[in-house]
């Protein structure tokens, strides 16, 4: 039976299970239509069941496009479901009463209902905007609370109705050409509605015209008697980006409006109002279950984000209506609220798109989107000719974009394009998946499209062009993403490039005259030397002159010398810029080849005694923490099929299709066994669970059991009459499973699993009746079931005790190739040629989750030992890491030259071992501090906030949101006291001088002085500071008598250190105080504040009295620094840029800028010469701050992976940087070039290849390495 009842019985309408039968069949709706002789939007209406399907069509044309002749069960099941579909109610025609994800717009006024009472506040606050000044007003809300369906259905129409001149646009690209274009009226009162404001910030990149666009804006509202009012509608993670215009930040405190969620009674309207106006009723229950969906069930509102997932489930459920009846049945085909959207873009781009035409969809949805800095990602608004990859395929593109607006899933202006909602952007994993695969990716190539654009808008001027780094990554980016790239883009590239090859040939042939230059003049100066030195024998009798003749021909002799040494030192360094640019770019493609290439830069530039160059550095830097291969083990003489870890972990199995097993040693990558006696090549390897067998699979037709530590062979599996693809022990270690088929094109004779005695070797159960060949296999925890992946893209459970089918899953439209449980039981992983990997619960079948990523056939998945993780191995040469739970991408591991066609996990689930197709296997770390340099510790279950050196450096403090601090050894990487006093968030930590004591402070109000050799509570200082932003501040005089602290009313107060009475208050800053720094000698303390604050003060401990005011930031300050001789202080802001003052006369010495994010750290090293900067943007910087610099130097930048964080400090001798990130990581970095080429050789497991030295080093062979 090919199609077994219970799967069959699982499709309840005659739509759903047409759409599996197509794609099962791998067509298009498109194709499927062309076979049929229907239109494709009839074969889409059908699968949505709002099409009635004719009978004789059925039999006549669809059963043979389908391939169903053979397969009656099918026919007769998919027969009595479109009879069925027959004589129910057909759906009857009428209007659309829901928009779907897009906004209520001003024509849809009427259709637009339960916002009413909001609508008519807000209609009240602008008719008393007159009486304020500015007459502005600001609407806030969270993505997805209906902002643009207010202001344009609800407020500017009925404003209008009640005289008002009311005008909505959005800000675009070019804001103030906007907005002066609204402006041009003929009648007062005008109201000016700029909804979307958040435009300024994701579209507007010029700095300039944003603050010109707001300068306006904010003069218009201010303007007496010019009849014009103005309102703001934004989300709400957008009102940081407000706060950095002063004006702007002051006329939003003073009106603004948040669009809360909507209560239950306003959602019930939303609903049932629209279609009682249409015409259309709801089956009894339905509106109910919608309103508990969105988590309005009771007296809580729905939950954030879900309004455009209602509208869309709605537009989704009319869709799937019966008659004039919106039905229970239709709700849950559409997907439900959480799922609609996913579904409905799923099965667009999988049913109307052929794989061509996919590719142009991913490629628009990903220009589409405006990747988030600190934000979640938002919609982007492009032009369509940006759209469009060559101009031959303009057509393609525009029905790909038709088809997307018809599904209402983007939005189409006349001449631009945007995504319909931001929910679309959130909920569909295959674009999240898209939009997570490679962020800086995404990044470098939007700002190539916008640096293209910049060009042609400005003539094309040559001043745009990219160069030199820019220009290279650009370059090695594009040659991997030729066919993502647009006429533009590729147009300004090639100009680009030929530009700098005009400019490198002009350098060139200057370089060439001076060199020519050069030899004639060192020639000239031999001649002349030796013409010299003749004199001077001539001139035996005036020694004098004999002797200055000859130090004139040295010097020039040295002279001729310099200008060659030159030359060549030119040419190292250009050869060093080049090759830390192939590493940087190789960072997601092989970091091992990174680390490679930027070790071989580092010793280019440093030949002769030169500093490093800092290219070169950097680029090191990166590969090292990128880097998590640890071992690569190489032996086979042929592509690796399987692998398997023993359960102690201490060694790593591999089977080849060379016809050997191997047995490595797991810690070193020595080989320890090599089993032979198979005659065909191996397919699959798997320990006992007691570690003492193997056991192999193989073309051979025969599976084979040994002893794992002699590698003698103990008895031989026969029975099957084709090639064995898998096999896998029973956890509890009595039985064994194989299972048959064939990869090759040519039928397979044997598609049976065999169950046997893993003792003796007798044959238990044979499982037979699967549609195809066996592709992977597994047992559950408890050993009583048995899952089953096959070709035809079904998964069966078998119970392995009796043999029988316990639940069959039609889980792929294609191959499915591996199945695997749960730790737990409960859930079931599957992966597929379709590059899906889908998650299932057990129990009932039901989907789970589906994770895209993948480029190619997903061979393998594996659950860690915890559930949460999955990782899997595909044809595209990648290993993936999954949040099992979320589906959410933590981690791609790559550096395979061929598929990763098998992986096993360490018992600890700290490293990942993969097979691949490339000969070898590799060892990968993938624990939390995988990505490690000097030293990483998973230190904290929150965000760490602060974490400092003790004084004399072997030990580390550290605060965290998890309500913790801890104290580290620097040497064991053991967590030697964990202090668990405080109620909330810690937030800063400090070692006293004598590193006998730890200061602490916390949201919860208090400061605690900790003995730091017991973790007892020696004090407690109440504060009255503001709790969220408190304790972000605290600091210990040089000789520990006395604690700063900040306050509240924006005051800092000093305390007695031993008594903790409060000794002064330090009050001024119109910001609440953050961050506070004691001078070296204790005299001064320095304080810095948030908005609307952006002065830095000093403070004279003794007296309280203000001493100077630093002046300068455009933005608050987070970030305070004395230098060790108390002769500068280092500030940090959120305008992304650091200061070094003069500490005596608060004369600003130099701005440090190169950040693109707020600043939240900065510190001296010991000895003052250096300053490190870091935060939100997620690199520190170490910069040359010695006396008499002037800042200009390049600083050395580090990567935290993108992650921000909150402070950084030296270690006591320099050499060390100590951060501590959001993920609750504490990461120290060797400065010092020598330790990093250090660890640097550590990491690698083998040397650059020949091909790679030709390509990356231009040498047909390779160097020593």
């Amino acid at each position: 039976m090919p199609f077994p009842s219970i799967a069959l019985d699982s499709f309840a309408t005659f739509g759903d299970l047409l759409k599996f039968l197509r794609r099962r069949a791998r067509l298009t709706q498109l194709e499927l239509s062309i076979a049929v002789g229907y239109g494709e939007a009839q074969i889409s209406r059908l699968e949505k069941n709002i099409r009635l399907p004719d009978l004789t069509a059925l039999k006549a044309l669809f059963v043979p496009a389908l391939h169903l002749e053979n397969e009656s069960e099918i026919v007769t099941r998919l027969i009595a479901l479109a009879e069925s579909a027959r004589q129910e109610d057909a759906p009857l025609p009428g209007f659309v009463p829901y928009k779907g994800l897009l906004f209520f717009d001003e024509a849809d006024a009427d259709w637009f209902f339960g916002r009413e009472a909001l609508t008519a506040r807000l209609v009240e606050r602008v008719n008393v905007l007159a009486s304020h000044c500015p007459r502005l007003l600001a609407i806030f809300g969270a993505s997805g609370s209906g902002k643009s369906s207010i202001v344009r259905a609800g407020l500017s129409v009925t404003l209008k109705r009640a005289g008002w001149d009311a005008r909505v646009f959005t800000p675009t690209a070019q804001p103030l050409k906007t907005l002066e274009a609204n402006l041009e009226r003929d009648t007062l009162p005008l109201l000016l509605i700029v909804d979307q404001f958040e435009e300024v910030f994701t579209l507007c990149r010029d700095e300039t015209a944003r603050a010109a666009f707001i300068e306006k804006l904010l003069t218009v509202a201010k303007a007496s008697d010019n009849g014009i009012a103005i309102v703001l509608a934004l989300r709400a993670d957008f009102y940081s980006h407000c706060a950095q215009y002063p004006q702007l930040r002051q006329a939003i405190a003073a009106q603004q409006e948040y669009i809360g969620q909507m209560t239950r009674e306003e959602l019930r309207r939303a609903i049932e109002e629209p279609a009682k106006r249409g015409g259309w009723e709801f089956e009894p229950g339905l509106v109910d279950l919608m309103l508990s969906d969105v988590g309005a069930g009771g007296a809580q509102d729905q939950e954030p984000g879900a309004l455009p997932l209602l509208s869309h489930a709605l537009l989704a459920t009319w869709e799937h209506r019966r008659g004039r009846t919106f039905t229970l049945a239709g709700y849950r085909a559409a997907g439900g609220v959480q799922r609609a959207i996913a579904e409905t873009a799923e099965s667009v781009f999988t049913d109307q798109l052929n794989q061509a035409q996919q590719h142009l969809a991913r490629d628009i949805f990903l220009r589409l989107t405006e990747l988030g800095e600190g934000t979640e990602d938002t919609r982007r608004r492009a032009n369509l000719t940006e759209l469009v990859p060559r101009a031959e395929e303009a057509a393609h593109t525009r029905a790909v974009l038709n088809t997307l607006a018809d599904a209402r899933l983007v939005m189409l202006g006349e001449d631009s394009a945007e995504v319909a909602h931001e929910a679309l952007i959130r909920e569909w994993s295959r674009l999240r998946e898209w939009l997570n695969e490679n962020r800086e990716s995404l990044r470098l190539h939007r700002h190539l499209t916008e640096a293209a654009q910049s060009w042609d808008n400005l003539n094309r001027d040559v001043g745009e062009l990219y160069r030199g780094v820019r220009l290279a990554q650009a370059r090695e980016w594009a040659g991997a993403h030729s066919d993502e790239l647009n006429e533009l883009e590729r147009e300004f590239l090639d100009t680009s490039q030929q530009m700098r090859e005009r400019e490198v040939a002009e350098r060139e042939a200057q370089r060439q005259r001076e060199l020519t230059a050069a030899q004639k003049l060192a020639e000239t100066q031999t001649r002349a030397a030796r013409q010299l030195r003749k004199r001077a024998v001539f001139l035996t009798g005036t020694v004098a002159i004999a002797i200055i003749l000859a130090i004139i021909a040295l010097v020039f002799a040295q002279q001729s010398n310099t200008n060659a040494e030159r030359a060549d030192s030119e040419q190292r360094i250009a050869f060093a810029r080049e090759v830390s640019t192939s590493a940087v770019n190789n960072l997601n493609i092989d970091p091992e080849r990174s680390i490679l290439l930027a070790l071989e830069a580092v010793s280019a530039s440093t030949s002769g005694g030169k500093p490093a160059l800092l290219e070169a550095e950097e680029a090191l830097h990166r590969a090292v923490l990128t880097s998590r291969v640890r071992l690569t083990l190489r032996g086979h003489t042929a592509p690796l099929n399987g692998i398997a870890y023993s359960p102690n972990g201490q060694r790593l199995a591999t089977v080849s299709n060379d016809a050997t097993a191997k047995v490595w040693d797991a810690t070193n990558g020595q080989l320890l066994l090599t089993l032979t006696g198979h005659t065909a090549p191996l397919s699959d390897i798997a320990f006992s669970p007691d570690g003492t067998r193997l056991a192999t699979s193989s073309d051979d037709q025969t599976a084979k059991v040994w002893d794992s530590a002699s590698g003698k062979e103990l008895f031989t599996l026969r029975g099957h009459t084709d090639q064995i693809r898998k096999v896998a022990y029973s956890p509890d270690g009595k039985r064994l499973v194989s299972a048959g088929g064939r990869i090759a094109a040519a039928p397979t004779v044997d598609n049976s699993a065999r169950v046997w005695d893993a003792t003796t070797g007798q044959l238990i159960l044979t499982l037979t009746g699967h549609n195809g060949s066996i592709r992977g296999i597994a047992f559950s925890p408890d050993s009583t079931r048995i899952a089953i992946a096959i070709d035809d893209g079904a998964v069966k459970i078998w119970d392995s005790t009796n043999g029988r089918v316990v639940l069959n899953i039609a889980a792929h439209n294609d191959v499915a190739y591996s199945v695997v449980f749960s730790p737990d039981g409960r859930r079931l992983a599957t992966t597929s040629r379709d590059q899906t990997i889908k998650i299932w619960d057990i129990s009932s079948g039901q989907l789970l989750l589906i994770l895209y990523g993948h480029g190619s056939a997903i061979w393998v998945a594996a659950f860690d030992q915890t559930g949460t993780r999955l990782y899997t191995a595909s044809l595209d040469g990648t290993t993936k890491v999954w949040d099992a739970t979320t589906g959410r991408l933590i981690l791609t591991l790559t550096g395979h030259a061929g598929a990763v066609n098998s992986l096993a996990l360490s018992p600890d689930g700290a490293r990942v071992a993969t097979a691949s197709a490339d000969n070898t296997a590799r060892v990968w770390d993938v624990s939390p501090i995988g990505g490690s340099e000097w030293l990483t510790l998973a230190a904290h279950k929150g965000q760490i906030h602060n974490a400092v050196y003790s004084p004399d450096g072997t030990r580390i403090a550290s605060s965290s949101a998890d309500k913790t601090a801890k104290i580290w050894d620097v040497a064991t990487s053991q967590a030697l006291l964990t202090f668990t006093g405080h109620s909330d968030q810690l937030r800063s930590i400090a070692f006293t001088p004598d590193g006998r004591r730890v200061v602490t402070s916390s949201w919860d109000r208090t400061v605690k002085v900790w003995d730091a050799a017991t973790g007892q509570v020696l004090l407690t200082l109440s504060t009255q500071a503001t709790p969220f932003v408190f304790g972000m501040g605290v600091a210990l005089s040089p000789d520990g008598k006395r604690i700063a602290t900040v306050s509240a009313n924006n005051a800092a107060k000093i305390w007695d250190a031993n008594t903790g009475q409060e000794m002064i208050t330090l009050s001024g800053h119109t910001g609440v105080v953050v961050r506070l720094a004691f001078s070296p000698d204790g005299t001064h303390l320095a304080t810095v504040a948030n908005e609307p604050d952006r002065t830095p003060r000093i403070w004279d401990v003794a007296t309280g009295t203000e001493l100077l005011k630093l002046e300068g930031h455009t933005g608050g300050v987070y970030a305070v620094a004395f230098s060790p001789d108390g002769a500068r202080i280092a500030t940090g802001s959120q305008d992304a840029t650091a200061k070094v003052w003069n500490a005596a006369t608060g004369q600003l010495l130099f701005t440090l800028s190169g950040h693109t994010g707020q600043l939240n750290g900065v510190t001296f090293s010991r000895d003052g010469t250096k300053l490190a900067t870091g935060g939100n943007d997620g690199t520190a910087k170490v910069w040359n701050v010695a006396p008499g610099s002037t800042g200009s130097q390049q600083p050395l930048t580090l990567y935290n992976f993108g992650r921000g964080f909150q402070s950084l400090t030296f270690s006591p001798d320099g050499r060390r940087l100590l951060i501590g990130d959001e993920e609750g990581i504490l990461r120290i970095f060797a400065l010092p070039v020598e330790d990093i080429i250090a660890i640097a050789k550590t990491r690698v497991t083998r040397a650059l290849t020949t091909d790679e030295c030709q390509k990356f080093l231009h040498v047909d062979k390779c160097p020593l390495q």
